[in-house]
């Protein structure tokens, strides 16, 4: 305990990190969406929402129509709020219409495809895992206000999983490489403790501060967007969110969505505070590993956002792991040894091998480092 005491207080008592913190969430609230006309968001969902939310049936559907002609001939000048209610109303109603009647020819079409396909093929495992998924989980039937947790569960994937990177980058980096460049190393893995409680302190500790970045970020997104845009929705199915969950493989409630979400991203961010530490434990100047890390975490995202090659190499990277761009949004599917798997299902085996080798490498290192 005494030893992982000494390895938290090392990492936590840095100023740079609270430093970091603090610029990062005031950098975030300067690049979040436009809240000016927030008032006319609020307005118009509690005018034109109210009361009229839940499943989809004739006298919405009329309602919307009504909407729809409304505002064919309306100044949204003039009128903001309203134009911006019935509007939204109207396309949110038909697009579940339209979503209806896409999601029963997609199954009538799979299954018409499926019936041709060769069942021991790969092509037709895909499609079957695919059909059975959203058999399941249905197609999009209900309205509701979720802009809250539209804005908290998509933010991750905008910018705060660069935060949770820079952080973890930031705080994991100095771990082994200032005990080396101390020349303190040599002591303290002769201490009565032994060098296996003490890597054992330092993959903890490691833990215990990707679990604390992942909780003040989460807590910041929660409480912004949800003083912002209110928590309303948080009990609706999660493909009945307003934007891009329509295809959901998870057949759940937002709450229960958010925090799969939430697990998933602490252990994307402990694999990538493994990785640091491995870095760390090889330089004994921390701004060698700080850079490696930083170099292994920005490639793959510029890479997406420059179309560079790179995905091409790497079906899974640390990034990935942390941002989780589109999870949960559509039915991601990964070829596990020839067997189609769903993207959520992979990363739980994947993480857990990607924990043991990245731990035992941290021990076969450290070991090698003190013979040397």
């Amino acid at each position: 305990m005494e030893l992982l005491k000494d390895e938290l207080y090392k990492i936590f008592s840095k100023k740079l990190i609270y430093a970091a913190i603090i610029i990062l969430i005031i950098y975030s609230l300067f690049t979040m969406h436009e809240v000016g006309d927030l008032h006319i968001v609020k307005g118009a969902y509690n005018k034109y929402f109210e009361g009229y939310e839940g499943k989809i049936d004739s006298e919405k559907i009329e309602r919307a129509k009504k909407f729809g002609k409304d505002i064919e001939n309306m100044d949204f000048r003039e009128n903001r709020e309203e134009f911006f209610g019935k509007s939204l109303y109207h396309i949110e109603v038909l697009n579940i219409e339209n979503h209806k009647e896409n999601y029963s020819n997609w199954i009538s079409k799979s299954e018409e495809s499926l019936s041709k396909l060769e069942p021991n093929s790969y092509k037709y495992k895909v499609e079957k895992l695919e059909y059975e998924t959203l058999k399941k989980t249905g197609y999009k039937d209900s309205i509701y206000y979720t802009a809250g947790w539209d804005e908290i569960l998509e933010s991750n994937s905008y910018i705060v999983f660069l935060f949770i990177g820079i952080l973890i980058i930031l705080g994991v980096s100095p771990v082994f490489s200032e005990e080396y460049n101390s020349k303190m190393d040599n002591i303290i893995l002769s201490s009565r403790h032994g060098k296996g409680k003490l890597i054992l302190s330092k993959i903890t500790a490691v833990l215990i501060y990707c679990i604390f970045v992942v909780l003040i970020f989460s807590l910041f997104e929660l409480i912004t967007y949800g003083t912002l845009y209110g928590f309303k929705g948080y009990n609706v199915p999660l493909k009945n969110l307003q934007r891009l969950y329509d295809c959901t493989p998870f057949d759940m409630p937002v709450i229960k969505f958010y925090l799969i979400q939430r697990i998933f991203i602490l252990l994307g961010s402990f694999a990538f505070g493994l990785f640091v530490l491995i870095m760390s434990s090889l330089c004994k100047n921390y701004l060698v590993p700080a850079f490696i890390s930083g170099m292994v975490f920005l490639v793959p995202y510029v890479s997406d956002t420059f179309n560079f090659p790179v995905r091409k190499i790497f079906a899974v990277t640390y990034t990935d792991l942390i941002r989780l761009d589109g999870f949960g949004q559509g039915i991601d599917i990964i070829n596990f040894l020839g067997n189609p798997m769903l993207y959520h299902n992979f990363l739980l085996i994947f993480i857990p091998v990607l924990y043991a080798v990245s731990i035992s490498l941290i021990y076969f290192l450290s070991i090698r480092h003190q013979v040397s």
